[in-house]
This record gives structure tokens, C-alpha cells and sequence, in this order.
């Protein structure tokens, strides 16, 4: 998986992540109360992260900024929203920008990547 720059003034960016799981199996009850990251949750977000180690664009202090979700290869009883809070999330995470500050987001269901098969692809506009 990868992070490609879209521009030479690197406002745009396209991130590729592997198929995170749904929503719904994120985070484990504990017992004792509260909740915790699932294996599954832990085990995505090394995968995930790992490409996206390296250069992001520089971000100005808060900007708007838009985001589209393509998600690859799922059935037809996969919820298309519940797959795309963990990429949100790690995007976030990754680049500083804080998902509060979102001005579009999109999300389209398409059939397996022709090369990664089931995964996200996520393309990223930082407005300004």
C-alpha cells in the first residue's frame, strides 16, 4: 500500500490502505468496563501505518479540507460506511488534520482493485 502525491504543491495526496475491519469490530467491551482496541483493530493499523510512514505535505494551521473513500472488493452485505471511520481515523492520525475540519467527504463502493484487491483507496484535498 502506498502514499502518492497528486500536485507539485502537495495539496492533494492518495493513500492506499488495506481493508481495515467494520466498524462494529473495532473495540472489545472489557469486562471490567470501558473498551479496548481489537486484535483485528491492533493488527490493521500496524499494516496500515506502516506505508504511511514518510513525507506529508506541509498543513497549514486548521484548513478545510475534503476527502474521497473508494473501497475495493466488498460483499454485498458489507455496510460501505462502517469501513471507512478506521481509515478516517488513520489518516488523521498520521497527517494532523483534524477530521473536525472536513468540508466533503465521499465514500463509493467498487469492485476488487485491479493490483491490491480488497482495499481503500483514499484521495485527500487540503482546501486551505
Amino acid at each position: 500500500m502506498s502514499v502518492s502525491e497528486s500536485n507539485e504543491e502537495m495539496n492533494k495526496f492518495t493513500v492506499v490502505l488495506p481493508m481495515p475491519p467494520t466498524t462494529n469490530n473495532l473495540f472489545v467491551n472489557n469486562r471490567r468496563g470501558g473498551r479496548f482496541p481489537s486484535k483485528a483493530y491492533k493488527a490493521w493499523r500496524a499494516a496500515a501505518a506502516f506505508p504511511l510512514h514518510g513525507d506529508w505535505p506541509d498543513i497549514e494551521d486548521d484548513p478545510w479540507w475534503r476527502w474521497e473513500f473508494i473501497v475495493y472488493g466488498l460483499t454485498k452485505a458489507s455496510d460501505l460506511s462502517n469501513r471507512i471511520k478506521a481509515a478516517e481515523d488513520m489518516i488523521v492520525t498520521m497527517t494532523g488534520l483534524k477530521d473536525n475540519r472536513v468540508h466533503d467527504l465521499c465514500a463509493k463502493r467498487r469492485g476488487p482493485h485491479p493490483l491490491h484487491g480488497q482495499c481503500i483507496v483514499v484521495n485527500v484535498e487540503v482546501l486551505g
